[in-house]
Parts: structure tokens; sequence; C-alpha cells
């Protein structure tokens, strides 16, 4: 598969060509005209920023004659973010669609905007490192950025991490994730401060509440993001899964939700409250006595709950009696009833025969 991190224009176009032909609807590049989400301003734009987008795409249109799709499918964009796209567009009548993360978009008939699961895509194209080996963890849990709610679940449950689990968590890109971290915080823990002060990084991997259970004898976290499935952490029974996004009207499914379920754990999701619902609807079948829907916080004190009073037995015993819904997970990752889901969508909403 094409990196699907090398953000030039010709790498995309690649990547896109070879996702959509697995998929079977590789005419839609006959149809649209492809803009990357990098060609836009999209966040704090101004009048002159907000002229400047629209004259691009205009341009574009001209250009072509095709409809755009945008590409907005790999990052966790707000729904306002959509709707500034689609109404700027509106003002000179230039056809846009766009490429969406937003799970939410999968079962509405908003057929401007597109579910496109990037990250599950990614998925089925990757080896399968787990693929016979024993579940020899009980917890498991990654983190490389630095964002609220990973942080402060880290936070809570440090004292109850022990040597059979696998924890990785540091406070990669802080200083740039500051403005979110500090928003987030007074969203959520308006009178509380301080509480992510002792968030490891770099310079404490040692420290004895803190554990990194890497392949071979490595004594440092490796910070190269990893979107395969061979980290040790999809060796533990239950895998904490701290999606990106929190925002309530957003469902993002990164390849943090995937890895675990491909791996054939069990999971607890940490990110949007609606997204086990979400993985319901689509066919998995996700265990309510082990990964209930609670808003963010509650779903916090909840793992927290977890972590100190379920031993490394009672997580085994838990595996076991929770094994069929693990097998039908897995099987449904990679079924083709599944795909075809994701596919009748993007062809109705793209009116793709």
């Amino acid at each position: 598969m094409t990196d699907i991190n090398n953000t030039s224009y010709e790498n995309k176009l690649n990547w896109l060509t070879n996702d959509l032909n697995w998929w079977g609807i590789g005419e839609i590049l006959n149809h649209y005209t492809i803009l990357w989400e990098r060609a836009l301003r999209l966040f704090s734009v101004t009048p002159e920023q907000g002229l400047q987008n629209l004259e691009f795409m205009s341009r574009r249109y001209k250009k072509t004659g095709k409809p755009l799709l945008l590409m907005l499918e790999s990052n966790p964009f707000t729904p306002d973010v959509y709707q500034y796209i689609l109404d700027l567009a509106a003002t000179r009548e230039i056809p846009v669609k766009i490429f969406s993360c937003n799970v939410l978009d999968q079962f509405n008939d908003n057929v401007d905007l597109v579910y496109y699961p990037t990250w599950y895509c990614q998925q089925q194209n990757m080896l399968d490192f787990q693929e016979g080996k024993d579940k020899t963890f009980r917890f498991s849990f990654l983190a490389s950025q630095a964002r609220f709610h990973r942080l402060y679940l880290y936070q809570r449950c440090k004292q109850w991490i022990t040597p059979e689990d696998c924890i990785a968590v540091h406070a990669n890109n802080y200083e740039i994730q500051q403005h979110f971290i500090s928003r987030d915080m007074q969203q959520h823990l308006p009178n509380q401060i301080d509480l992510l002060s002792d968030v490891p990084c770099v310079s404490n991997v040692g420290q004895d509440s803190f554990y990194s259970i890497m392949q071979s004898n490595q004594d440092q976290i490796d910070y190269q993001v990893d979107f395969t499935n061979q980290h040790n952490a999809y060796s533990a029974m239950i895998n904490i899964t701290g999606e990106s996004n929190i925002d309530a009207a957003h469902v993002f499914l990164s390849e943090k939700t995937w890895k675990p379920i491909r791996s054939g754990c069990l999971t607890m999701t940490l990110g949007n409250n609606q997204t086990v619902t979400m993985l319901n609807r689509l066919g998995f079948e996700i265990p309510d006595s082990v990964d209930p829907e609670l808003p963010l916080m509650e779903k916090i004190h909840y793992i927290a709950d977890k972590m100190s009073s379920w031993t490394y037995d009672d997580c085994c015993t838990i595996y076991n009696d929770n094994r069929r819904e693990i097998d039908h997970n897995q099987s449904w990752f990679y079924s083709s009833e599944l795909k075809h889901q994701f596919v009748n969508q993007i062809k109705h909403k793209l009116e793709i025969a």
C-alpha cells in the first residue's frame, strides 16, 4: 500500500487510486476532481483566506468541469468545517462533495457528506502480527499524541499499572497540543488544574509508574508511528482504545479502533461516547459488560475502576467468557459484508453505478 502519511499530491493520488481499486470503485476518479485537505485553509479562516479557498475551488472546477471531491477523511474534522466548505462552494454554485471521516455520515441521508473509512481500508491491507499469539497482558494502552483525554486517563490510572500491563504513554507534541488540552480541560474539568504535570516523556521513561513493553530489549520508546499491530499492546486481553476525537457530533474511527479488533482484543473505547453504538450498528458485537457506552469522564473513571479491581485471572475469565464476540468481531472486520456496507453508501451518495 502507498504511504498514507506522505502528503505529496502524487503520492496521495496513487494511494487513493489503490484504495478505490481495492473497493472496486476506481471509476470515481473519472467523475470527480480530487482536492486534498491541505489545499485549503480550514481553521481560523480570515476573510482573505476564505476568498483564497473559494478562488482555488473555482479554478479547479473550471479547469476540469467535474464536481469536486474534497478528502477530509483521515483527520477528525468537525461538522462545522464540512459545512463551511459546502456553504463557501454554494456562493459560486461549485458542486462539491466531501469524503468524511465521521462514521455518522455512513447512516444519514446527507449526500454531500460521504463516509470514507480510510483507516479501515489501511488495516485491511496490513499483515496480522498477532495471528497465533497468546494474550499475555492484562490491559494495554498506547498514546503518543498529547491529547487531554489520554493524558487524564493515564493520570487517573497510573497507580494501578502493573508489569502485567502494556502501557506506553508520553507527551509527544505536548507544546503543540497545549491549546487543545487547555480547551478540553476547561470543558470537562473546569475546577481542576495541574493534573497532567507528571505525564511521562522522554526524560523520565524509566520511572516506576511507567511501563513500555516493546519488542526485544529496547529501553526507550520508539516514537515512530507504527500503523501495524505488531506492538505487544495487541497481545493484551483488554485494549484501552484512546481514539483521537471526543467531539460530541463526530465519531472518528482511526487505526486505533481497528487494530485491537482485528488483533482479537476486547476493547474499552475512550473517545466519542457514540463509538460503541456505531460499531454495533456496523455489525460488530461489543460486550457492554466490558465496554459500556458512557460519557467521557464517566468512562475514564470506569476504566480506572476496572484496572484497580480486575486481576490478571479476572481478565482471563472475562476474555474467555466473551470469546464468541471476540471471534465474531475479528471475522466481521475481514468480512465482505462489512466492506459492501461501506461501498454501497459511497456509491449511493456519489451516484456511481
